[in-house]
């Protein structure tokens, strides 16, 4: 986990130590934010969001539940042999109190769409009629309205894999992508998607993996229309639970979590600049990436 600000860093900090008493927190203070990328590996990556808006709910333990924890199939689909390396990470930031009420992207207010499904659908081209509405449609009303006053947050997800072999890249990255698609469709058929970002020939798609990339490992938060309540975000970032069915997940058990320093260093990244200004890793991979 990481907090933006040394205040965040201390806030966070104690609501872990006070919501899992049992959980050891640590300082990361040397090593390298992401597994280093080394000339002639294959990366591939994908961003995940949800499919239809920012309103309709995804589903989360409080509404439909889950059969297990999500992370139970996520960390499966994250292992793999040593050569391969994947990485997942949520970036996300408060969104406004009024996120429900439009915006000047959207005229819709979180209110009128549930009026209007509570109004049935027009259906029919050449003899246009109106469906009236389903009861899955009068139940997605009611869970949009139950969502006005909530707390939300803008919310980024990425998948990164790294692998001497382009196909198992690939596939590890697809394979964590199916996971977050099939694991939060909600009843009202919101859910997530997977949007792919890999290597090709073209330069234009080598440039955009390198971005990918570069913001992944700075942590940035990518403006888009995801925007997810408190138990929504949770089942999508969330300490797992020592019992989910991975084999070989290195989890670590303490008894004491109450003596945590109490100053904070963000992590340095190497010093060595790229082309552009940024920084990176001094093996950063072919061509920067």
């Amino acid at each position: 986990m990481h907090a933006p600000t040394v205040a965040a860093a201390d806030t966070l900090r104690r609501r872990l130590a006070t919501n899992y008493p049992n959980t050891e927190i640590e300082r990361v203070e040397t090593g390298h934010g992401l597994p280093q990328i080394k000339p002639g590996e294959y990366v591939a990556g994908a961003r995940v969001a949800t499919n239809i808006g920012s309103y309709y709910p995804i589903r989360d333990h409080t509404n439909e539940g889950f059969d297990t924890d999500p992370y139970g199939e996520l960390t499966r689909e994250m292992l793999g042999d040593e050569d391969t390396r994947v990485v997942t990470q949520v970036v996300f930031r408060p969104a406004k109190a009024s996120w429900t009420s439009g915006s000047r992207l959207r005229s819709d207010s979180i209110d009128d769409i549930a009026n209007s499904l509570r109004q049935g659908t027009s259906v029919g081209w050449l003899n246009p009629r109106t469906r009236p509405p389903s009861a899955a449609d009068k139940r997605a009303a009611k869970t949009l309205e139950h969502e006005r006053d909530k707390l939300a947050y803008h919310t980024t997800i990425r998948v990164l894999a790294i692998s001497p072999s382009k196909r198992d890249a690939l596939a590890r990255t697809r394979g964590v992508a199916n996971i977050f698609e099939t694991q939060y469709n909600g009843i009202s058929k919101q859910g997530l998607e997977a949007t792919p970002v890999w290597h090709r020939d073209d330069d234009g798609t080598v440039a955009r993996l390198r971005e990918f990339v570069e913001a992944m490992a700075t942590r940035q938060y990518t403006p888009q229309q995801t925007v997810l309540t408190v138990d929504e975000l949770a089942g999508v970032a969330h300490l797992p639970e020592g019992d989910i069915p991975t084999p070989n997940l290195d989890q670590k058990t303490t008894e004491d979590s109450d003596r945590v320093s109490g100053t904070e260093t963000q992590y340095n990244f190497a010093d060595t600049t790229q082309r552009g200004g940024g920084s990176a890793a001094t093996d950063g991979g072919h061509d920067r990436v």
